[in-house]
């Protein structure tokens, strides 16, 4: 599990600086906003919503 990510309780838990792995791809999370949840990985960019996020995201 990566500083910043993982679960709380049985809950997801998310924070900048934290890692998710999601399409296949590792992303850090650089922001959130509301329910977005803003994504890097080499260059890329990637905004979700966090509740489609959790559904899909491997905690690593």
């Amino acid at each position: 599990m990566s500083t910043g990510t993982g679960r709380q309780g049985g809950r997801p838990v998310v924070a900048v600086g934290g890692h998710v792995d999601f399409q296949g791809i590792r992303w850090q999370v650089v922001r959130l906003a509301g329910q977005h949840i803003h994504l890097v990985s080499d260059g890329r960019e990637e905004v979700v919503l966090a509740g489609y996020l959790f559904a899909v995201w491997t905690i690593t």
